[in-house]
């Protein structure tokens, strides 16, 4: 074996060992990502047990009423303290986390939607959707189980909702104590 030989045939294996590796890695988080999706659709959505959360905060200008008084829920008188060691009253809510299941939606086909509000257990979750000066709360409010680490999942209808053609911003909204917290919007194209 010349030195030659030798070199190339030791560059080879590195290489090989380092795409081997590569593989591993990415094969290693696409099942991490499957499993973590697949465990969000498998939890069962409960109806929310607790009282209709009063939606606090400065009313944007020009833009219709969020929260559950807009799908016509009766508000609260007082919000309701839920004691949850997870989070303690008075602590500020943090903002929840929105996985989309679609970034794009056509009016002429499928229209439904699947949306996971991630936020401590016990706070209530809903779906809002703006565009300009219109804001529309397009999902139930639904109560984060207390096992919360995933959230729970709301399922809204983008035409039944009546979305119009363009770009919409969602929001997931979180309630909890008389506190509210929204998620980093992300933007949902509405076609015809």
């Amino acid at each position: 074996m010349t030195p030659r030989t030798g070199a190339r045939s030791h560059k080879n294996q590195t290489s090989l060992l380092i795409g081997v590796i590569v593989v591993v890695v990415i094969a290693t988080g696409a099942a991490l990502f499957v499993a973590k999706h697949r465990k969000a659709a498998d939890l069962t959505v409960k109806p929310s047990t607790s009282p209709t959360p009063t939606v606090q905060g400065p009313a944007k200008t020009g833009s219709a009423p969020a929260g559950p008084e807009a799908a016509g829920a009766t508000p609260t008188a007082t919000p309701t303290t839920i004691s949850n060691p997870s989070h303690p009253a008075g602590e500020p809510l943090a903002a929840p986390t929105l996985i989309e299941n679609s970034s794009t939606v056509s009016l002429s086909g499928a229209t439904g939607m699947e949306s996971t509000c991630q936020s401590v257990p016990g706070a209530s979750c809903y779906i809002q959707a703006s565009m300009g000066g219109t804001t529309k709360t397009v999902s139930q409010s639904e109560t984060v189980p207390d096992s919360g680490a995933d959230g729970v999942i709301l399922n809204w209808d983008a035409s039944q909702a009546g979305l119009t053609a363009g770009s919409w911003a969602i929001e997931a909204i979180a309630t909890l104590n008389g506190q509210t917290a929204a998620s980093s919007p992300q933007t949902l194209t509405v076609t015809n």
